[in-house]
Formats: C-alpha cells, structure tokens, sequence
C-alpha cells in the first residue's frame, strides 16, 4: 500500500474513532445538560473558534507546503503562534465580562475565562501535532488525537454528572488541549529549540496570512449566524439550531475530517510531481460517493435520528436538519478544492471565494431570522450552492481541470446514490414507523444496512473508484491479518 494511501486509512481510523467517541458524548450531553446551558457554551465556543483562527495564521499549512524546513523556521512558526495564542487568550479573558453582559448571561464569562486556559497551552504541541502530518506519521497522530478525544468525552460527561453545568464543556475542552499537546511532543522525538525568533516571519506570514483570512471567512459563515440566533431568537432556538446542524457536520467531518490532514500534503507532493488532475478527480469522485448519498438518506431520517442521538427534547430540530443535510452535502461535493489551490500556490483564491459566500450567507441568515429554524435552513442552502459554483469554476479556470470532468466525477453519486438513498427514506416514511429510541435505532440500522448493500453492489457494477479502494482496503487488510497470524 501506497504511502498516502496509507495515511488515508489511519487518518480515517483516527476520525472514525473520533467520530464515535463525539457520538456517545453528544448524546449523553443532550440528556445531562439543558437546551439553554448547550447554547451558552455554544457562544462560548464560537467566540473562542474566531480567536483560535488567528492563533494558526495559517502557520500549520506554511510548514506543511515548505519545500525546505529548517530549525530557523521552526522556532519563527512556534515564536508567531505563541505570541499570537497568549495575547489572544489574554484578550479573551478581558472581554468575558462584556460578552456575559451582551448576551445577557452570567455563566458565560466564566465559560469563556475556562476557554481562555487553552490558548496558553496549545502553541506548545500544535508544531509537533503539524510536523507529524508533515512526515505522514499518521500513526502517531492517531494515538495523540484519539486519546485527547477520549480524555475529553470522559471529562466533558463526568463533570455534567457533578452538576457543573456549561463549565463541564469548558474544563472538557481544556483537558483535551493539554492531552495533545503533551502527547504530540512526545511522539515526535526530533526536537527543535523553543526560543524566540522573528527571524523570516515575513514569509511566513505572507503565506499564512492569505490562508488565515480564508480560515476565518469560512468560520464567520458559521459563527456570525450562531452569534446573531444566540442574540435574537434566544440560547435555546442556538441550541436548535446546533443540534440540527451537528449530524450533518459529523457526517461531512466522518469522511472530510479523515481526508483533511493529508489532502494538503499529497496535493503539494503531486504538484512538485506536475501529476494532480486525475488524483484531484478520483477524490472527488470518492467523497461524492461517500458523502452525497448518505446525507441524503439523513435528510429523509431526521426525525428518528434526532430522537436517537438527543431525545425527544429536541424535536424542534427535525426540520432544519433534512434541510441542513442536503446543504452539506452540496458543499461536500467541492470540499477537496481548497486544498488543491492551496498546493498549487494559490492560496488567495480560497479566500476570494468566501469573500463572496460569507456575506451572503450572512445577510441571508439575518433576513431569514424572524422566519425561525427553517428559514434560516433554507439560506444556508442558498448560499452553500453559491460556494460550490464558484469552487468548481476555481479548480476549471486556475488548476486547468475542466467543469465536465468535476461534473462525471459527481455523477455517479447524483444519478445512482441520492435516488436510491430517497427511495428508501421513502419506504420508511410509508411504513410511518413509531419515533421511539427503540424503534429509531431499528430504523436507522436497518436503513443503513440496505442502503449499504444495494450502494456496493451499484459502486460495484460501475466499476467506481470508491469501490476499487474499498476493494485494496480488504486486500491490505487480509495481508495483514494473515501475516500476523502467520
């Protein structure tokens, strides 16, 4: 097995792991704490999201793409980042009391002064955590990342348990922070000094700077809504809102999140290689197969997913999330192509792109408001085919990869994989199942199970790239097994 082949597979290990240990969080979370305790923690979080974007600056991506790193670069990547992580947390700190006050809620400040605890301690391993991705060392970062995902989820439930309320979240989040970067700098042996150096921080920042204000563009598309619902509709239609968004977002981060670490560095290998067109297009093809259908299926099923992961409590998120899931799914289809320009030296075009999108989800979402959950749903829609238009046009008109070719790459999700998926959310709405925990379960897994079977055998018949890495996966995994049997 290829060497990127093989960070792909322990890269989705690691999400995958992830992804399940967050599930059984996210649902014993949704019955410990209250709608209006997860929406202040959402501000909290939000608002420390935006200050974490300017804490990387793009750094972790300049060390990945730099052809030739040195010591010197080293130290003015950890210098940047610390000095802007400590100024930040500080920054946090002090306007707590102000954020509190806005939002009307007294648990918020000291929510946020918790959050603050991080940016002390994350430039620490963050560098490490960069330079292990950098050397494909994705075994390493699955030891790292599973287990700090691990101390979190186990912290996260059992100070909900004692009655800490929003803080159980905050402290969770902490301890999590320090597990990576202790467990990063630990399993990356080489070491380089940690001394201060502004040395080079010029090219650094130039590259960094174009990619951080992308980072942060794409984060406000989220964040400024969630900040205006918190405001406008209450923390109670926040955490609505988030529930309907979170089984979209985990299903896109299920395939996008394994991908991510190493996309950016095989895209930058094949650059150097000039071999990146037919790699780009066999990606997309493959999370188009992976993502698509699947989201479809949850979009047809939202009512007895909420019901599993969060109770019936959560009801009012039903709605919002059939619509969130087909957004996400529309995005999904264009999410590798950031990377790709980024690889090939176009680190501004990313950016370009939500300089459009952002404001119009934005002024969507603010007009959509007084509408509820719904409409809101419906704007995210609206301006995620907008973002998806412009990628592809991106990825034809500056990596030279014609519109026809990105289109018969998502075609056989489209044509073959969204309508079997409607089908059988269809039959399940006929048969009008009970939306019980019991039978949510049931349903789920059984829908899954047939929508997995007929999805092979159609990826199959095509003879689809998904289908043939499904395919090296097995094989891999059988040489392996018998060898070390053997």
């Amino acid at each position: 097995m290829s060497l990127i082949r093989r960070s792909f597979g322990l890269s989705a290990a690691n999400k995958y792991t992830q992804f399940l240990l967050i599930l059984i969080s996210n649902m014993a979370i949704a019955r410990l704490l209250t709608p209006a305790e997860i929406g202040t923690y959402a501000i909290a979080a939000v608002v420390a999201g935006i200050a974490q974007i300017f804490r990387d600056m793009g750094i972790g991506q300049y060390l990945i793409r730099e052809p030739e790193l040195d010591e010197a670069k080293l130290q003015v990547a950890f210098t940047l980042m610390t000095t802007m992580a400590w100024c930040l947390g500080i920054i946090l700190f002090l306007v707590s009391s102000w954020v509190s006050e806005f939002y009307g809620e007294t648990e918020l400040q000291q929510v946020l002064r918790i959050q603050a605890i991080t940016f002390f301690i994350i430039p620490f391993g963050a560098i490490s955590l960069t330079l292990l991705k950098r050397e494909f060392r994705f075994g390493a970062t699955y030891f790292v990342e599973v287990v700090s995902t691990a101390v979190h989820v186990g912290a996260a439930i059992g100070l909900a348990l004692w009655g800490l309320g929003a803080e159980s979240l905050a402290w969770a989040s902490v301890a999590g922070v320090l597990t990576t970067s202790a467990g990063a700098v630990l399993a990356r042996r080489g070491r380089f000094a940690y001394w201060p150096s502004y040395r080079g921080a010029k090219a650094v920042l130039n590259f960094g700077g174009a990619v951080a204000v992308t980072q942060l563009l794409v984060s406000l598309s989220r964040d400024v809504p969630e900040l205006l619902i918190g405001k406008l509709m209450g923390m109670s239609s926040l955490a609505f809102f988030n529930k309907a968004l979170l089984p979209a977002t985990i299903v896109s981060q299920f395939v996008m999140g394994a991908l991510g670490p190493v996309l950016l560095p095989a895209f930058s290998k094949k650059h150097r290689e000039r071999d990146y067109e037919q790699p780009f297009l066999y990606g997309v093809a493959c999370v188009t197969a992976l993502l698509l259908p699947g989201l479809m299926l949850a979009s047809f099923l939202s009512d007895w997913i909420v019901m599993l992961l969060f109770g019936p409590q959560w009801e009012q998120a039903v709605d919002p999330m059939r619509i969130f899931a087909v957004a996400t799914a529309i995005a999904a289809a264009t999410n590798i192509s950031s990377p790709l320009l980024v690889a090939l030296g176009y680190p501004k075009a990313p950016m370009k792109m939500q300089l459009v999108v952002v404001p119009t989800r934005i002024i969507l979402v603010s007009l959509a408001i007084p509408y509820g959950l719904g409409a809101i749903a419906l704007a995210w829609l609206g301006s995620g085919v907008l973002g998806s238009v412009i990628q592809c046009y991106m990825v034809h008109r500056l990596a030279g990869i014609p519109l026809l070719s990105q289109v018969r790459a998502m075609a056989p999700a489209i044509l073959f994989g969204c309508p079997i998926a409607a089908g059988i959310g269809t039959a399940v709405w006929w048969l009008q199942p009970e939306v019980t925990v019991l039978n949510s379960a049931v349903v789920l897994g059984v829908a899954a199970l047939v929508f997995g079977i007929l999805w092979l055998a159609v990826l199959s018949a095509i003879k689809h790239p998904l289908y043939q890495e499904i395919q090296t996966v097995l094989s891999w995994t059988r040489r392996a097994t018998g060898a070390s049997s053997g």
